[in-house]
């Protein structure tokens, strides 16, 4: 992404786009647009579900950011057979496609130490 689209004025004209074509939700590619992006969408009434396919810190950092929007239904989980995971299989997908919020201090979970000393590199 490249300058242009770091303004306020692209972000308006973007949401203008999407809400003129009749689209009341956007999937901004991963969480790192300024907190304008988020704002406008506020104000111009867009959903945000962030592309976030993640699975270690970047994941439990994106569903911090959305629990704190009245419009962090969706958050994209990248699905796959982990051998191992950092956070001990708490942030999987239940039945329903649902992951918890991890509540601790930081970004809510603190990894594995086993996990992380198994596939130690040195």
């Amino acid at each position: 992404m490249g300058v242009p689209q770091m303004t306020p004025r692209y972000a308006y004209a973007w949401y203008r786009l999407l809400h003129d074509a009749g689209a009341n939700a956007v999937r901004l590619h991963a969480s790192i647009y300024p907190s304008f992006y988020h704002d406008m969408a506020d104000e111009m009434g867009v959903k945000l579900a962030p592309h976030s396919p993640y699975f270690g810190p970047g994941l439990l950092a994106t569903l911090q950011l959305m629990s704190l929007r009245d419009d962090g239904t969706f958050v994209e989980v990248f699905y796959m057979k982990r051998a191992a995971c950092l956070w001990g299989g708490r942030v999987n997908t239940d039945a329903n496609g649902t992951v918890a919020v991890p509540e601790g201090p930081g970004l809510g979970y603190e990894p594995d130490k086993e996990i992380l000393e198994r596939y130690r590199v040195a």
